[in-house]
């Protein structure tokens, strides 16, 4: 919800439960901020920020707390939530960017988390392209490690771009992988890139 539509005023807030389902540790409660007649869904708020923030159901919401929520707390948190899950494994672009999504991050906070951890290289497409294509050359084809990176939201563009870095150096290999002497010298240009 825009920033605008408060107007400084205050708006009514409805505060719902809603239950997320958490196959690891059962169901866990979430609130969610529901402002005005439409009802339409905000975000999400943990319950030391409702406290902190003095919100209660039916209460009001001045235009100023929902704009530190929405341009302090929410993107901060965002932020840390991109790196704790890149903590774990590399993500493309656009698998970060719905994963956030899905934890009712609104779209100015993903969008600012993708462009912190972007200018630290933590999500970098091509890296991702080149890193995919070197560990799978063995087992996969290019036509499906091209659609495997496409499925991933990795662009067609630095997909072309990875292969090219992964066979620099070969004398007309087909891009296949076919014999061990051409998968060996790819395996070894696919290491060596530094994005």
């Amino acid at each position: 919800m825009p920033a605008e539509r408060l107007g400084g005023g205050a708006d009514r807030v409805a505060c719902q439960h809603q239950v997320a389902a958490d196959g690891k540790r059962g169901p866990q409660m979430r609130r969610g901020l529901h402002y005005g007649g439409d009802g339409a869904f905000a975000f999400v708020l943990y319950k030391a920020e409702l406290r902190e923030f003095g919100i209660a159901e039916g209460g009001t919401l001045s235009g100023e707390a929902y704009a530190r929520i929405t341009e302090e707390v929410l993107p901060a948190r965002a932020k840390k939530r991109a790196m704790h899950l890149l903590e774990k494994r590399p993500y493309t672009e656009r698998a970060l960017r719905d994963k956030l999504a899905d934890g009712a991050y609104p779209q100015e906070a993903v969008d600012a988390a993708i462009d912190y951890v972007k200018s630290y290289g933590y999500v970098n497409d091509l890296q991702y392209a080149v890193d995919h294509i070197s560990y799978h050359l063995a087992d996969r084809n290019r036509r499906r490690l091209e659609a495997d990176l496409l499925k991933k939201g990795v662009g067609k563009d630095l997909i072309d771009q990875a292969f090219s870095q992964c066979y620099a150096g070969e004398d007309g290999a087909s891009g296949e992988g076919d014999s061990a002497h051409a998968l060996e010298n790819v395996t070894e240009n696919c290491a060596l890139v530094v994005v």
